[in-house]
């Protein structure tokens, strides 16, 4: 077996992991929107501190993607 290739299983678990971890991007991508259409009509001091909890999380989301040697546009 080429070491390259990993047994069906191993992958498999691989790919379950992959694919969960995107989700959960999305997951989160969604849920950061729905927040930050939510707070259009709050105050100006409180849609300042969602536009900072916002894009702290999308830095570290940015960061765990450059952590698995990708990029964030």
């Amino acid at each position: 077996m080429s070491e390259d290739k990993k047994p069906p299983f191993e992958q498999a678990r691989e790919n379950i992991k992959y694919f969960t971890e995107r989700a959960d991007m999305i997951y989160t991508l969604t849920n950061l929107k729905r927040v930050l259409d939510e707070s259009e009509h709050l105050p100006d001091n409180e849609k300042e501190s969602i536009q900072i909890i916002v894009e702290t999380t999308l830095k570290t989301l940015s960061e765990y993607l450059a952590s698995k040697g990708e990029e964030w546009n």
